[in-house]
């Protein structure tokens, strides 16, 4: 499980929010997937694999699971409660305006 705190310069146009990430359902977190041809040609029967990079998941083979407001869960905990298939969970925090 990965945890991580970004704070955003208040002119940012973002809210405060939760960012949890799972595995990809593509490729489950490998960074690529596997395709399987098979049938029957002259030779008899074959199986090929192919494997493909995965373009639906991001460098650390995750995707979006979801986006919080970060005033619906005071702690990671409470929302590992609701997500317990999140891989990572990030809390950005819009600074006050000084």
């Amino acid at each position: 499980m990965k945890l991580s705190v970004i704070h955003l310069p208040y002119s940012s146009i973002d809210a405060s929010h939760w960012e949890l990430k799972q595995y990809c359902s593509w490729c489950e977190g490998t960074k690529e997937y596997e395709e399987v041809q098979h049938g029957i040609n002259s030779n008899g029967p074959y199986v090929d694999t192919y494997s493909y990079p995965c373009s639906s998941c991001d460098d650390a083979g995750e995707m979006p699971l979801a986006i919080i407001p970060v005033d619906e869960y005071e702690c990671y905990e409470d929302l590992l409660d609701d997500y317990p298939n999140a891989t990572s969970i990030t809390k950005y925090i819009k600074e006050n305006k000084s």
